[in-house]
Parts: C-alpha cells; sequence; structure tokens
C-alpha cells in the first residue's frame, strides 16, 4: 500500500505542477493602478524599469495539494494522496524580465510566504485508514512552483503537512498583485 501511495502521489503531482506552470502569461505591471494609469506612469518613470529586476509581491495564491503528512496526538504520522485546492495571500520575491513592447514584467517565483485555507480529500493512505476529507487552516511556504502547507485540520483535528503545486493569481490578471516598494536590478 505504501509503494502504490507513493507512486499515485508522485503522478498526481507531476500532473499538478504542469498545470499550474501551463496557465497563464505571468505578467505584471509595476504599478498597482488601472491600466490607463500605469501606462502614463509609466512613460513618464522609464529610468525605474530595468531589464532585469526583482520585486516583492504581494498576491493571492491558488495552492493545489498532491500529498499529506497527517501527525496524530501520538506522534505517529501517516501520509497519503491528498486532491485538493485552496485559496493563499502572499508575499513573495520574484525575479522579472521586461517586455518593453507592453512595459510589463514577465514574473518568475522564487520564495514566497502567507496564511491559506485549504480544502480536500485523501483516498488513499499509507496505513489503509479510513478516506477522509479535509479543511486546513494555516500557511503556505514555497519556492518556485513547489509549496509545502502546514496547518491545522478542523475535520480530523489533526497537525497536517500538504506538498504541491500552486497558481499565481496573475496568471489571469494583475488586478490582484501589488508591487511592494520599486523593482530593484538583478
Amino acid at each position: 500500500m505504501k509503494a502504490k501511495a507513493i507512486l499515485v502521489f508522485l503522478i498526481y503531482y507531476s500532473l499538478a505542477s504542469a498545470f499550474s506552470q501551463s496557465l497563464g502569461i505571468d505578467k505584471v505591471f509595476p504599478d498597482g493602478s488601472e491600466k490607463g494609469v500605469r501606462r502614463a506612469y509609466l512613460q513618464s518613470n522609464k529610468n525605474l524599469l530595468y531589464e532585469k529586476a526583482g520585486m516583492i509581491l504581494a498576491t493571492m495564491q491558488i495552492p493545489i495539494t498532491a500529498g499529506s503528512i497527517m501527525i496524530n496526538d501520538t506522534g505517529v504520522s501517516t501520509y497519503g494522496v491528498t486532491v485538493g485546492g485552496g485559496l493563499s495571500y502572499v508575499i513573495m520575491i520574484a525575479d522579472a524580465t521586461l517586455d518593453n513592447t507592453t512595459e510589463t514584467y514577465t514574473i518568475k517565483p522564487s520564495v514566497y510566504i502567507g496564511p491559506t485555507i485549504v480544502g480536500g480529500y485523501t483516498p488513499i493512505t499509507s496505513d489503509n485508514s479510513n478516506v477522509s476529507g479535509k479543511a486546513i487552516i494555516g500557511g503556505i511556504f514555497g519556492a518556485y512552483d513547489y509549496s509545502l502547507i502546514f496547518g491545522y485540520d478542523l475535520v480530523d483535528k489533526k497537525f497536517n503537512l500538504l506538498f504541491g503545486a500552486k497558481i499565481d493569481s496573475f496568471k489571469f490578471t494583475d488586478a490582484l498583485t501589488v508591487v511592494i516598494g520599486k523593482p530593484w536590478p538583478r
């Protein structure tokens, strides 16, 4: 059963990562205002734009879970495949490359952290325990496309660590993303 849980986790995690990386265009305007105001701002402040830049962003994310480790009151842990998703608001350090024609940055997240709420379902566990739903309140920490979600499961009343991928809100719209401070050269 352990080998089956590990194999299903690896397959599902690979699919979730590929899906999250294939979405959207990862572009962010350097100012958080409306597009017309942004373009006027950029025209008058072109000296603030760098070919390669670093940024600190505050943005929404959709975490996608793939596997979990559940720790009960006695300290015994089990692992399983957890299919789920949620909502996070993170502070992120990102690498950015300027697109001169549209004056937007293509973002590559490097490290992020923030609070999260995640719901999920665990159909396969290492100890053949009953399948269960999850409602986890906690935090998310990640690097690049890898996420570690930690928190308390309100359904099972256990501490959980979940592994997975994430989808950043700026893959769809930059309205939910705020650049904190000014971009700095890399």
